[in-house]
């Protein structure tokens, strides 16, 4: 059970990551007014569309997938490594 709480937990917690970088990621490009990429992830540019300035990104899913997992992974380990406390 303890096993597979810290697996969910570490799931949620990459989801979360990912997302705030990903938000990070658009926001630098949007502010800049430069493209912005976390590399084999994601990436942003600023465009125009209709006269209004637009934000346009591109994720790559298996970089994002690798990207959780590994998140996951690193959590449930440290967690499942940690010593109990008394």
């Amino acid at each position: 059970m303890k096993t597979a709480s810290v697996t969910f937990i570490g799931l949620v917690l990459g989801i979360a990551i990912t997302f705030l970088a990903i938000a990070a990621t658009i926001a630098t490009s949007a502010v800049s007014g430069t493209p912005a990429e976390i590399p084999f992830v994601f990436s942003a540019t600023v465009g125009t569309e209709n006269g209004l300035p637009s934000v346009e990104f591109t994720p790559n899913g298996l970089g994002l997938l690798v990207t959780v997992v590994l998140i996951t992974v690193g959590y449930a380990a440290l967690r499942l490594r940690a010593r109990p406390h008394p």
